[in-house]
């Protein structure tokens, strides 16, 4: 996954994490509001770009999208920080932005959805990335 491109690496899970992203807000959208999914479509629309550019910026300064050399509980610990900090970063866009009818609801299963979805797609990427490793043969010699 290393080899000469390493920011293939990255852009794969940069977009699946955007597609991710995407069908939990979506499933948590159909989920909560049922049938009226129409109505609410206008707001679901106009709030997906705040929340996939505070993505993007809460992953890159949690470190993320680069998983080699960490431990996994080190990548679950900060995917659930960063999902909470995302969770209130769009709760307070829509407040600010007057999206009333995107309910509170909705934003915290959104939040856990992206938790639960989020967590196989790291776990499989960090898999990717640790098997490539080249293991380090040292030997320390001292008293």
């Amino acid at each position: 996954m290393r080899g000469r491109f390493p920011f293939t690496n990255k852009l794969i899970i940069m977009l699946g994490d955007i597609g991710i992203i995407i069908v939990a807000a979506y499933l948590a959208m159909v989920a909560v509001v049922g049938n009226k999914f129409s109505v609410h479509a206008d707001t679901y629309l106009q709030l997906g770009p705040l929340m996939l550019a505070v993505m993007l910026i809460i992953f890159h300064l949690h470190g993320l999208y680069s998983l080699a050399r960490k431990r996994f509980a080190y990548v679950t610990l900060s995917l659930a920080v960063a999902v909470l900090q995302l969770l209130v970063f769009v709760m307070a866009g829509s407040f600010f932005l007057r999206y009333f009818d995107y309910s509170r609801a909705v934003l915290i299963l959104t939040a856990c959805l992206q938790f639960l979805l989020l967590l196989p797609w790291r776990y499989l990427f960090w898999r990717l990335d640790s098997s490539h490793l080249q293991c380090m043969n040292t030997m320390l010699v001292g008293s």
